[in-house]
């Protein structure tokens, strides 16, 4: 499980075997690929996030 932070400062949980990509931007943004619940890819533009077996903020 994934949780990430929005840049609006919502949550967002998402199963590590729906994510596709985590790429950092030129802008210094974290961007998150996920697959939705109908496997079509969303995009989302995130500030930090946590793998929550670990703890870990990145």
């Amino acid at each position: 499980m994934i949780q990430c932070e929005l840049s609006d400062g919502k949550f967002l949980f998402v199963n590590m075997d729906r994510v596709v990509s985590v790429s950092s931007q030129k802008s210094g943004e974290i961007t998150l690929g996920y697959l939705r619940h109908n496997d079509e890819v969303t995009w989302v533009a995130i500030k930090r996030f946590q793998i929550i077996k670990t703890g870990t903020w990145y």
